[in-house]
């Protein structure tokens, strides 16, 4: 079978849909902490506003959520990649 799409075209749109997911995940919870405390999101530690403690729980949160909405966007992704061009490129580990 003739391969369509191309690794290199595989790896920029996996890359963009992974990112772009995380990004907006990200937005997602910082727009929650804001209207859930009424506050900015609790980023810099050396704010005054901003404990160290809230600093870690919503930075550990936003990494969390994160990486797993860039895994599970990569695994649509190839899913419908297969779907597609009926293999993924050789490369993916």
């Amino acid at each position: 079978m003739k391969k369509l799409l191309s690794e290199k075209s595989f790896t920029i749109i996996t890359g963009l849909v992974a990112a772009g997911s995380s990004i907006l995940i990200r937005k997602a919870i910082q727009k929650t902490v804001e209207k859930k405390t009424g506050k900015r999101a609790p980023m810099n530690p050396n704010h005054e506003d901003y404990r160290l403690r809230d600093v870690l729980i919503y930075s550990a949160v936003t990494a969390v959520v994160g990486a797993s909405a860039k895994v599970l966007m990569r695994h649509l992704t190839t899913k419908e990649w297969k779907k597609l061009d009926g293999d993924t490129p050789e490369n993916i580990e």
